[in-house]
């Protein structure tokens, strides 16, 4: 838990406390990866509410790095796409990470980046599994 905090830290101190949060970042990184989506499965992209989600789109509208437009799926659910301002401000967001990672690069080996890879990767896969969603509700229940 400590690492994950420290993480964070070392984020907001690269990218600023304020207005650019995590959430923010993380909600503009996925419109970049793929594209225009609904808020629904901006939500579904990230371990977030659908209302979480719809917070953090009005904001980065609000501040003009995303826009809506038509869904051609659906008549209600429109998309959200970035703006030429918000793929600016990725491109600082991903300068800056790439400077620093570079700095620090070297006291890692490739084999080191594989392996912290492969574990990530599997975390992932174990957390994304039905069973560990039954022994988080099993512990609750235990509370």
């Amino acid at each position: 838990m400590r690492f994950y905090f420290r993480l964070r830290y070392a984020a907001n101190q690269i990218h600023g406390e304020g207005t650019l949060t995590g959430g923010w970042r993380g909600i503009l990184r996925v419109l970049r990866r793929n594209g225009p989506m609904t808020v629904p499965d901006l939500a579904r992209s990230r371990p977030v509410s659908r209302q979480a989600a719809q917070s953090v789109v009005n904001n980065l509208l609000k501040n003009g790095l995303v826009d809506r437009i038509p869904n051609p799926a659906h008549k209600r659910s429109r998309l959200v796409q970035l703006t030429g301002l918000s793929r600016e401000v990725i491109d600082r967001m991903n300068r800056r990470e790439l400077e620093l990672a570079t700095l620090y690069a070297a006291n890692f080996s490739t084999e080191d980046l594989r392996r912290a890879e492969e574990v990530t990767r599997i975390f992932r896969e174990i957390l994304a599994n039905e069973q560990w969603e039954g022994l988080v509700t099993a512990s609750e229940a235990e509370l």
